[in-house]
């Protein structure tokens, strides 16, 4: 398959494919499922079976290789083990954190909540700053 093939296909990702991906993982979804907002990728919000919700991203074809993608995975989970909140991608049930669904690579996480806030103040400032900090020790392997 060429790569416009490919990226057609990623520029229609309609809501019953990313259910599809979603069973194919071995989740049962309910009907609902919501774009998010995204400006490479196409992410979507999905409700499961249970009430509960999780978050399905497509990555856009051609622009990250599978290593790439697989190290921003590997790195999440480093992050996750050392207590850096971040939202981690789930493993599929062979283990893997990353499938295809029509050539197109995509990742299932949990659904966190949150907002940014208005302004930062000095306290919350000092915070992020010990997070960057932490997640620059992580990338060194200094955990």
């Amino acid at each position: 398959m060429s790569r416009s093939e490919v990226t057609d296909l990623f520029l229609a990702l309609t809501p019953e494919k990313v259910l599809r991906a979603v069973e194919a993982a071995g989740l049962r979804s309910s009907p609902v499922c919501y774009p998010l907002n995204s400006f490479e990728n196409r992410v979507y919000e999905v409700e499961l079976e249970d009430r509960s919700r999780i978050v399905a991203k497509f990555y856009r074809p051609g622009r990250w290789s599978e290593a790439q993608i697989l190290e921003e995975h590997r790195f999440l989970a480093q992050l996750e083990a050392e207590e850096i909140p971040v939202c981690n991608v789930r493993p599929f049930p062979d283990g893997s954190t990353l499938k295809r669904i029509d050539n197109i690579y995509y990742s299932l996480s949990d659904r966190r909540g949150g907002r940014a806030p208005d302004e930062l103040d000095d306290r919350a400032v000092r915070r992020l700053g010990m997070f960057v900090g932490r997640l620059h020790n992580v990338a060194v392997g200094e955990s």
